[in-house]
């Protein structure tokens, strides 16, 4: 089994964005960039390559933090050993885990 660590940098190196930004009208000196996410079919239009490029930095970042939560779902051993004393019954580390296990999940929730 992974360590929490290992669990998460692997979440963040799998939460790749493919994109293609391309300069789809040039008139009268004002550009139109359109930004294409692979798998979604609505494309997005910039006046700017910059400003198409924020954007993409800013889902990929976001795609990053989500995955690197969503692979912290599960604690590990260690994790629920810290949080429960020794002399403390299974019942309180089951229910440790799911407090835990809850509280992720609600942060996923959240909107920006």
């Amino acid at each position: 089994m992974s360590t929490m660590v290992e669990r998460v940098a692997r979440a963040i190196d799998e939460a790749e964005v493919g994109y293609s930004i391309n300069l789809t009208r040039l008139v009268d000196g004002v550009s139109t960039y359109t930004l294409r996410y692979q798998g979604v079919s609505d494309p997005l239009e910039f006046s700017s390559y910059d400003e198409a490029s924020e954007h993409v930095r800013t889902t990929r970042n976001e795609r990053r933090a989500r995955a690197a939560i969503e692979a912290m779902t599960e604690p590990c051993d260690e994790m629920i050993q810290a949080g429960v004393s020794e002399d403390q019954t299974d019942e309180v580390y089951r229910d440790v885990r799911s407090v835990y296990t809850a509280m992720i999940r609600a942060a996923l929730k959240e909107q920006a």
